[in-house]
């Protein structure tokens, strides 16, 4: 970023006389706009992971231009987004970046206050705006004309670049890891693996969610799980919902609760559900690293299954419980913990056959209502 010193104007507008500016106050005063920033995303009940997203995507940015906050222009930003292009980045991603950078500059419009610390307020030091400070006209850079858009269209390419596990490949994937379990030396972790697996295909529950259940969470007696910290919509916060246990899922956590968690470091003094090797709740990360070593063993030993992530899970258990009850779309929306329907939908990826298999039953029905009419 620019470093030297500059001029500035101390007092209220127009008052007060100019003092220098070190590179370091200025870098203090970056990094205040910045905290001020993630705090009212907290206070808005934003998830961890998605102040995390924004926060660094934000620090890339201003790392890549160089400057401070209130040195930005709209030729910065749309240099950067020629840049993501050229990187060859998805439209999604490149979408989330300019958003997560144009909230930031939305807020410091709205707050243009630098924030003290308690003991800076405690002293009873003044506040300071940016723009009266460093003499700028605070503006938003990103250009609505240069963002990214057509959701849509984004979701029917990758429907059809990406496609999901279908039942037979699952199928098969979960068989090499039962068959797993009694091969390795290590078998309480595939074990591990293979309940948790099957958990997140049956309930359609993202990986955090997963790893924030407690065994407690499990209502054996009304066959439900409880989601206590679902993702929120909006800003909206955390919101609950229960989840039926379906396809045999009980049963297999019955068993791993029974002869397979037992066996963990800490399960004596730990309520997360799905532990870790060395004790304590799995993370987020393990669940993923997991998943993708035991894709590449299941196909190293000639099973025919595609890699996938642990969100396609969730796409597939959306899936193909629409195929086996396409009537039940809304029960699908309330266990996805999904708001709008339309969220839903964008999940959803019917195979051909399942397209011509609806397509013969209307053409069925059409045909016998016309021949009863005759």
């Amino acid at each position: 970023m620019s470093g030297g010193l500059r001029l500035v104007r101390t007092g209220r507008a127009g008052e007060g006389s100019l003092r220098e500016v070190s590179a370091e106050e200025k870098r203090r005063d970056q990094e205040r706009l910045i905290l001020g920033w993630v705090t009212s995303q907290k206070q808005r009940n934003f998830s961890v992971a998605t102040i995390a997203r924004a926060h660094r995507a934000l620090d890339n940015f201003l790392a890549a231009t160089g400057k401070f906050s209130w040195e930005i222009t709209v030729h910065d930003v749309r240099d950067y987004h020629d840049t993501l292009c050229e990187l060859g980045l998805e439209v999604t991603t490149r979408r989330g970046y300019l958003t997560h950078i144009k909230q930031f500059f939305a807020f410091i419009q709205a707050h243009p206050d630098i924030p003290l610390t308690t003991l800076e307020v405690q002293a009873g030091m003044a506040v300071e705006r940016v723009d009266l400070k460093y003499g700028v006209r605070l503006q938003q850079p990103v250009d609505r004309w240069y963002m990214p858009v057509h959701i849509t269209d984004d979701v029917a390419c990758k429907r059809a670049t990406r496609a999901l596990p279908t039942k037979d490949e699952l199928r098969a994937f979960f068989a090499f890891l039962r068959g797993r379990i009694e091969e390795s030396h290590k078998g309480m972790p595939v074990a591990r693996d293979y309940a948790m697996f099957r958990f997140l295909y049956h309930t359609g529950m993202r990986e955090n969610e997963v790893a924030m259940v407690d065994v407690k969470d499990l209502r054996f007696d009304l066959g439900t799980i409880h989601c206590r910290i679902g993702k929120g919509s909006k800003g909206s916060g955390p919101r609950e919902r229960w989840i039926p246990m379906l396809y045999g899922l009980d049963q297999v956590l019955r068993i791993y609760l029974a002869e397979v968690r037992p066996k963990f470091v800490g399960a004596d003094r730990t309520k997360a559900l799905f532990l870790a090797e060395s004790g304590g709740p799995i993370m987020n990360r393990t669940i993923r690293q997991r998943l993708r070593q035991n894709l590449q063993a299941a196909q190293r030993a000639g099973i025919d299954v595609p890699m996938f992530t642990c969100h396609d899970f969730r796409r597939a258990f959306a899936t193909h419980f629409y195929e086996e009850h396409p009537e039940k779309v809304e029960v699908l929306r309330l266990m996805l913990g999904h708001q709008f329907l339309a969220t839903t939908q964008r999940y959803i990826r019917p195979s051909h056959k399942f397209i011509e298999q609806q397509m013969e039953e209307l053409t069925g029905i059409r045909m016998d209502h016309l021949k009863g009419d005759e």
